[in-house]
């Protein structure tokens, strides 16, 4: 889910309200075509340049938090995906960062897919002109 949304509310599946616009103001309401938010982050960019820069920096930091969750997650593998958004694991960190932690599905359906391909085609280099004996047991 997009950072922006910490300053927007959902009216419908159609639109978006900004919360940072008074509400008297002539455009609060902004249209999420095909649930894009490229709009959204238009507004913030013209309207409130300050929140626009601190979601850009989010944008950033939850690249770099979905690779630390799924090493996490590969180096301790009883730990549930569903743990980086539990209350006790968010309570160490400003309610403004909540969303810059993957969901559950993003982390099995595509950041750990991507990093597991990332290692093979790795090991696959690593290996590559090495010689390799494969020796079978045919007396069972």
């Amino acid at each position: 889910k997009s950072g922006v949304w910490v300053h927007f509310k959902r009216l419908n599946s159609d639109e978006a309200e900004c919360k940072l616009c008074p509400i008297d103001a002539k455009k609060r309401v902004f249209k999420t075509t095909k649930k894009s938010t490229s709009g959204l982050h238009n507004h913030l960019r013209s309207t409130h340049p300050m929140e626009y820069t601190i979601v850009s920096e989010n944008k950033e930091l939850t690249k770099k938090r979905e690779r630390m969750c799924a090493e996490f997650l590969a180096e301790n593998s009883t730990v549930c995906p569903t743990m980086f958004h539990s209350k006790t694991f968010l309570a160490f960190f400003p309610e403004s960062e909540w969303s810059t932690f993957p969901s559950r599905t993003t982390l099995t359906d595509s950041i750990i897919p991507k990093m597991v391909a990332e290692i093979i085609e790795k090991n696959m280099k690593d290996l590559k002109g090495i010689p390799v004996t494969l020796v079978t047991d045919s007396w069972t």
